[in-house]
């Protein structure tokens, strides 16, 4: 139901935002059938790492992503295993982190039908979910199984929520999605001064281990509290304004330092990397 209503979860998460006063936008990249690890063209285009660059990196004043995707992965042939979904949400990760963005995962809802009897495919969702909820790589969890899944059979949507066939939602499975996103996990819009970032040294050698010493500073003032992020490897500015990284960039080339603070744009800094001798 719901046909040109503006009533999917990104639409009526928009809603909430703007009641709450935050001036923030949703943009919504989501995609019908798509995966995160296949691309699916021309029916659900590009997999999410695939076009990860064009609908998330290059997007301007991006400060958070929630990430919801991994069911078509194991619904669609072939199924991705476990690992093999977990190894392509890590690396989406990484590449949204050296961007300087803040990645909330979301857990997959449920996809039973009214035959109530686990399969393989909800035995997979349930080990996914766990990794989800308690590996600790994403800056946060946005828990949308518990949201709407039916607290008596745990594989199937609540009736109330389903459209009609127990995996897409109605309207009202909608709000439930976006009525779970927790707004306090959403940065603030990018604003005031630019950030002035000053990082020692500049040039690293592959395979060595370097720390870097990055001072954060705007209007003149050390930021307290700004994420420094270089590949994995993240540290957080400290009164004075300095963040120490422990880093080794495993070959030559140029690599990106990424800094990220609340009402400030992310800067982003390219860092060179030469062959060891």
């Amino acid at each position: 139901d719901g046909i040109d209503a503006d009533a999917r979860y990104t639409d009526v998460l928009a809603r909430r935002l703007r009641a709450g006063r935050r001036e923030l936008s949703v943009l919504n990249s989501g995609m019908t059938g798509n995966r995160v690890l296949r691309d699916s063209s021309p029916t659900y285009g590009p997999s999410a790492l695939n076009r990860l660059k064009a609908d998330v990196l290059d997007q301007s004043g991006v400060t958070t992503v929630i990430w919801l995707e991994g069911l078509n992965d194991i619904a669609q042939r072939p199924s991705a295993g476990v690992p093999e979904l977990i190894a392509g949400w890590r690396q989406g990760i990484s590449r949204m982190r050296a961007a300087g963005l803040r990645v909330l995962l979301g857990t997959l809802p449920p996809t039973g039908s009214a035959d109530t009897r686990p399969d393989a495919m909800e035995d997979k969702r349930r080990r996914l979910n766990h990794w989800i909820r308690h590996s600790g790589e994403p800056d946060g969890v946005i828990d949308f199984d518990a949201a709407v899944r039916d607290p008596q059979v745990p594989n199937r949507v609540r009736r109330e929520y389903q459209g009609s066939d127990f995996l897409h939602l109605n309207l009202a499975g909608n709000r439930a999605l976006a009525e779970a996103v927790p707004l306090g996990q959403l940065l603030d819009a990018v604003c005031g001064s630019p950030l002035a970032v000053r990082v020692t040294p500049r040039r690293l050698v592959a395979g060595r281990r370097t720390t870097l010493r990055i001072v954060v500073r705007r209007d003149g003032r050390p930021v307290r509290g700004a994420v420094v992020r270089f590949g994995s490897v993240i540290a957080t500015t400290g009164a004075d304004g300095v963040a120490r990284l422990r880093v080794r960039a495993r070959g030559a080339g140029l690599r990106t330092l990424a800094v990220a603070a609340q009402g400030a744009e992310t800067r982003r800094l390219r860092l060179r990397v030469r062959a060891a001798r």
